[in-house]
């Protein structure tokens, strides 16, 4: 009798499916055990399942290679969004180190208004915070948009798999 043994391959994990003459399905199993397969069900063949043996053996080879084939699919890189986001991660670490520097020119301002009492200086000062927080936001958005980009690419890089 024939039977159907459906598996993967011990060593590399792909799925295989064996056709094997055997007086029962326990000596089925025991025979692909023995040529490396890791059984996940074996079940009995009719001659009325359609296909011959040399038939079979051919249509199981090719379903092997286009697995094969497909595994060996390499997803492109999109080094443009990478290096985008990179230039945007530069943006924003370019704002935030702004934003640290319009904040200490605030307090020297504020050191001085208060000494002074000069109205000049604090409206200077002022303008130095609203600078303070333009840079924030912008080193804030910028960031993010950094994140999206390797986020979108890791994305669509996972689509391929």
């Amino acid at each position: 009798m024939r039977f159907t043994v459906e598996g993967a391959d011990a060593k590399t994990g792909d799925e295989r499916t064996v056709i094997i003459s055997a007086t029962d399905s326990r000596d089925a199993e025991k025979e692909a055990r023995g040529m490396g397969i890791l059984i996940s069900r074996v079940t009995p063949r009719h001659e009325a399942d359609g296909m011959s043996e040399p038939l079979a053996s051919q249509v199981a080879a090719k379903t092997m290679s286009l697995k094969a084939a497909a595994v060996e699919i390499n997803a492109p890189d999109y080094a443009a969004l990478r290096t985008m986001s990179h230039v945007f991660f530069m943006f924003a670490c370019i704002g935030y180190a702004l934003c640290v520097a319009c904040l200490i020119a605030t307090a020297v301002l504020i050191a001085i208004t208060i000494r002074t009492k000069d109205d000049d200086i604090k409206q200077f000062a002022i303008y130095a915070a609203l600078a303070s927080l333009g840079a924030i936001i912008n080193g804030i958005i910028n960031h993010g948009v950094s994140v999206f980009l390797l986020a979108f690419r890791d994305l669509v890089r996972n689509s391929f798999r």
